[in-house]
């Protein structure tokens, strides 16, 4: 504990002590129970006599502020009322407020960009149900493979720990990079070393490429909607978005080539299978008629295909990098279908694209944790991936049916919502007169949360879409959430609300 000492104060030194510490405590700096430091302890480091901070201790312990149990130290006591006279001290002499510090106009233009792109939904008030939320997205905690992981982690700490809590290569554990590479090659994706990288997560990924790619006013093509946290990283770095229909509903011939044409884009960004937040996946025609639109541009794609794995339904639809023979396409995927908190995910592009993204992560954090990265390496190796992947997805199917069976039973006409062959979300579309954004509350009220449309749309729009996460809830709470929804929407149709005024849904290119 730091307490600043003046000696050429007329206040005597214990008396300085009381004072500082009860600031902490009515400030809330030192909460109800924490441990005041020793008195020895406190004494040496303030270089005073011990019997000055006993003093202080025992002033302390006479207002109340704090309790003394033998053989265990001096705590903060716990808050006393308002009403009463005890656990209170006189008062202080005021001090001289400080100076405040105007925060906003001194953040940069391009951080409040961060404030949106991970949009947040409003609690149930106080005494209200529980909420059953469809917008927390991640996995089920209880389907994460625990043991196993915590058998990997003990493994390489026992054989390898110096060398994993020492600083690492920039772009990644050369052990995991070789397992990946035959990860990946499984998938029609060939890689040499390097052409892969090892990054913190997917979003770092789509981060690492945006800094890499893009200067201020540059060209980015995305779909509407479209993942927040890529939306959010495009805005912070001043880049001009210009959005086009989700892949997944297929494309008009001629249409990518007449946008490129007179928009010039730089990048383009695409989430082609279980896209985010319909779920929905494009076809294979439709991947190469992409593909076909683009060559030939000196145009940068990158591919976030971070749910690939989660399949439930269907054959798997190869990935634009796969069968890509151009060397446009920059594909990000992740480790966080099973393991979405040690944030661990791949980029794979050409060596110089590599260079300069490890670059860049170089001055970032200088490298992904090579302790977690050879842990999860141990992991894989071990063919617990696998296994897991295929638990999971087990688990996500029942609760993907549930929630599709929910929605043909609580939803009233005119709502609609997509069916998605995997991944962990779906949109729902509600009639013209609604508005997500503010059925929002009225949900809320009611104890069910979701995401509105407009978190997902670069250039305004999505103001009937709403997305719901089907893969954290149980069964029963799936189709509760969903009653409770449905009433709150048939609720806002009975009263007829007028038809709110809309901004465009996208930018159109062709315009």
């Amino acid at each position: 504990m730091v307490i600043p000492i003046d000696r050429r104060s007329p206040v005597p030194l214990y008396e300085q002590i009381v004072q500082h510490i009860r600031h902490l405590i009515e400030t809330d700096a030192l909460p109800a129970g924490a441990k005041l430091p020793a008195t020895r302890e406190l004494a040496a480091g303030l270089r005073v006599n011990r019997n000055t901070v006993n003093t202080a201790y025992e002033e302390l312990l006479a207002h109340g502020l704090v309790t003394a149990h033998v053989g265990q130290g001096t705590f903060v006591a716990p808050r006393r009322s308002a009403n009463g006279a005890s656990g209170s001290l006189p008062a202080a002499p005021s001090r001289p407020a400080a100076p405040r510090v105007d925060w906003v106009s001194l953040f940069s233009k391009g951080s409040s960009f961060a404030e949106d792109a991970f949009p947040s939904v409003p609690r149930p008030a106080a005494g209200r149900r529980p909420a059953i939320s469809f917008a927390a997205g991640g996995g089920n905690s209880a389907l994460f493979p625990l043991d196993q992981l915590r058998r990997s982690v003990d493994r390489v700490l026992r054989e390898h720990g110096e060398t994993l809590l020492s600083y690492g290569t920039v772009d990644g554990f050369p052990p995991l990079k070789t397992f990946l590479r035959g990860y990946l090659l499984e998938r029609g994706i060939e890689a040499h070393e390097d052409d892969l990288l090892i990054a913190n997560g997917s979003q770092q990924g789509i981060d690492l490429a945006a800094r890499a790619f893009l200067d201020p006013g540059d060209v980015v093509v995305m779909e509407a909607p479209s993942y927040p946290g890529a939306i959010s990283v495009f805005r912070a770095l001043r880049a001009n978005i210009i959005t086009i229909p989700p892949l997944a509903a297929g494309l008009q011939p001629g249409y990518l080539e007449n946008l490129i044409q007179r928009q010039r884009p730089k990048m383009m960004y695409v989430v082609p299978t279980f896209h985010n937040p319909t779920g929905l996946t494009a076809g294979l025609e439709t991947r190469k008629t992409f593909l076909r639109a683009i060559a030939g541009y000196n145009v940068v794609v990158v591919e976030d295909d971070t749910h690939e794995r989660l399949r439930y339904d269907g054959p798997a639809v190869p990935s634009l990098k796969a069968i890509s023979r151009s060397r446009q396409v920059v594909y990000i995927s992740t480790f966080s279908t099973v393991f979405p908190g040690l944030r661990l995910g791949w980029v794979v592009a050409d060596r110089p694209v590599i260079e300069r993204l490890a670059a860049v992560k170089r001055i970032t954090d200088m490298h992904t944790s090579g302790l977690i990265q050879a842990a999860v390496y141990d992991f894989c190796q071990r063919r617990w991936l696998e296994r897991a992947i295929r638990q999971v997805n087990t688990e996500r199917q029942r609760r993907r049916d549930a929630m599709l069976a929910a929605l043909d039973a609580h939803m009233p006409e005119g709502v609609t919502w997509t069916r998605p062959d995997g991944g962990l979300w779906l949109t729902v579309t509600l009639p013209d007169q609604l508005d997500s954004l503010s059925l929002l509350d009225d949900a809320a009220a009611a104890g069910v949360l979701y995401t509105p449309g407009p978190c997902f749309h670069a250039n305004g729009g999505g103001q009937s879409e709403l997305r719901l996460i089907f893969s954290q809830l149980p069964l029963p709470s799936i189709d509760e959430g969903l009653r409770r929804l449905g009433r709150v929407i048939k609720g806002a149709l009975q009263q007829d609300t007028p038809q709110k005024p809309r901004q465009k849904a996208s930018i159109d290119p062709m315009m």
